[in-house]
């Protein structure tokens, strides 16, 4: 096989499987993990934290998330010849170009707000069984939550909607 095709077969390999583990996530997430742990309570919480902690979800989908930002640019670099605007202004260039800043703008919440409120969540649920019930920190873990859900849907959508617009690309 060429080197060339083989870079490129690579490079689609990782950002496609990448990207449907982390669209599939964030909309598992968003659809059905969360609201289902705010349904359950304070258990909900624990629920939580055990998922992050155990199955090491953060890690795992913060991984394929970067996977997919780094080879999707990658691809776009190596697809447009290196950035050529001729290739960037056409349709299949520009609808490319959409869904990755979509993309990107999903990634940028997911490191800039979710992921330093459920480190925040984490921090305060540690206080609070270290140190007992305190009424700030309490006032602090529902608007946190709201956060959380409010960032995961939103990632979610992005991406679902970056997934589509590409798609369709190749059609238009």
């Amino acid at each position: 096989m060429e080197t060339n095709l083989l870079y490129f077969f690579i490079l689609k390999l990782v950002h496609v499987s990448s990207g449907i583990f982390w669209v599939g996530a964030a909309i598992m997430m968003a659809a059905f993990v969360q609201p289902t742990a705010k349904s359950l309570g304070p258990d909900g919480g624990k629920f939580m934290q055990q998922l992050a902690r155990t199955n090491a979800y953060p890690i795992v989908i913060n991984t394929a998330s970067t996977l997919t930002i780094l080879s999707g640019f990658l691809l776009y670099w190596k697809l447009s010849g290196g950035f050529q605007s001729e290739w960037i202004f056409s349709k299949y260039g520009t609808l490319l170009l959409i869904g990755g800043i979509l993309a990107v703008v999903a990634y940028g919440i997911g490191f800039t707000v979710t992921r330093p409120s459920i480190s925040r969540m984490a921090e305060i649920g540690i206080a609070l069984q270290q140190k007992g019930p305190s009424p700030d920190l309490l006032a602090q873990m529902p608007i946190l939550g709201n956060r959380i859900a409010l960032s995961t849907r939103f990632i979610a959508s992005l991406i679902g909607i970056s997934v589509l617009i590409m798609e369709m690309a190749r059609y238009l």
